[in-house]
């Protein structure tokens, strides 16, 4: 049972739960991507011990006699984290954003003994050593995947599987050249750049 009472909404200490996400978040600043991830995991256990539905979720400002700017600026202005906190709380209660893995990295195969990814794997190991993620050739692997990098154009792993991997909760990023060659480059230059992906803005 939750016995501790603190002193951390105004005239409202009695019957709410204070969770706090390290920071500040003004002027475009917003909790990191695993601050979110693990935020939005303890809010959606709480809610479900407690039985306070989403609705009943309110930022520090949304209290009544509480004059304070926290959780800061891009709550519900600016980058509106609260609508991304309350995405990522809803997939968790519908079991779509539990995931066992961060990131997937996604090579075509053919039954054995056809063909794989050979040269798209060589390509990407400088990318493999900066970044570290999960690599293989399995969809059903990778939709557990918080995060997939498809390696390779339709012809390998097709939009099919794309949209398959997405509709179970994934982020789905594909690296795809005209060719094997451009494929590789692509890959390393996000290395060059420091990037794990080029549309997902994520710091793990």
């Amino acid at each position: 049972a939750l016995e501790t009472v603190s002193y951390h909404v105004f005239q409202h200490d009695s019957y709410s739960v204070g969770v706090v996400f390290a920071g500040s978040f003004m002027n475009g600043k917003v909790p990191t991507s695993a601050q979110m991830r693990a935020g939005a995991h303890l809010i959606a256990w709480l809610m479900q011990e407690l039985k306070i539905p989403l609705a009943r979720v309110w930022g520090h400002r949304d209290f009544a006699d509480n004059v304070t700017v926290c959780p800061g600026s891009e709550w519900i202005g600016g980058a509106r984290w609260r609508d991304t906190l309350f995405q990522r709380i809803e997939e968790i209660r519908n079991g779509v954003g539990i995931k066992s893995l961060r990131h997937y990295m996604l090579f075509w195969q053919r039954a054995y003994p056809g063909p794989l990814a050979r040269q798209d794997f060589i390509n990407a190991v400088g990318y493999v050593a900066r970044f570290r993620p999960t690599i293989g050739f399995s969809a059903d692997d990778a939709r557990h995947a918080e995060y997939v990098t498809i390696v390779g154009g339709e012809a390998g792993v097709g939009l099919e599987t794309e949209q398959a991997l997405r509709t179970a909760g994934c982020k789905v990023e594909r690296i795809a050249g005209r060719n094997e060659d451009e494929t590789g480059r692509m890959l390393a230059e996000l290395v060059r750049l420091g990037r794990r992906f080029r549309t997902f803005e994520v710091d793990f």
